[in-house]
């Protein structure tokens, strides 16, 4: 059985696409748009970003439900909960969320946003890139 799973951004920004307060540009970069993994197999996925930020968040969000929070960093080093563990380097500025052992119900959009401390709690969602999800 594969599994299909899909990552997006989800960015605390001012404007649509970067912003350069005082202290610089802000983006956030998920490479991969979607993912296809066996049941039973792990995956992981990265999200990069380019400034100081004082935390990065993880969500889940799986067909017709809100957004479910499954990770939230501020400090280098892993986070672990259960299958899912998320590690933060903030000297590479990147988070790696990893799945162990993935299953039918990991099927679901994921996530990644950045709180940085120079800017006003402003969201903004960039549309999906895979399709099937909305």
């Amino acid at each position: 059985v594969s599994i299909s799973l899909c990552f997006s951004l989800l960015i605390l920004l001012l404007s649509p696409q970067e912003i350069s307060p005082v202290s610089g540009q802000i983006t956030v970069i998920q490479e991969d748009a979607q993912v296809t993994v066996k049941q039973g197999h792990p995956f992981h996925t990265t999200c990069k970003y380019k400034t100081s930020i004082t935390a990065l968040h993880w969500y889940q969000l799986r067909k017709g439900q809100a957004p479910q929070l499954i990770s939230v960093q501020s400090v280098t080093g892993p986070r672990h909960s259960g299958r899912i563990t998320t590690h933060l380097n903030t000297t590479g500025k990147y988070s790696v969320l990893k799945v162990e052992e993935v299953q039918v119900s990991d099927s679901a959009l994921y996530l990644c946003a950045v709180v940085a401390s120079v800017l006003l709690p402003w969201l903004l969602l960039q549309q999906p890139r895979c399709h099937g999800h909305t």
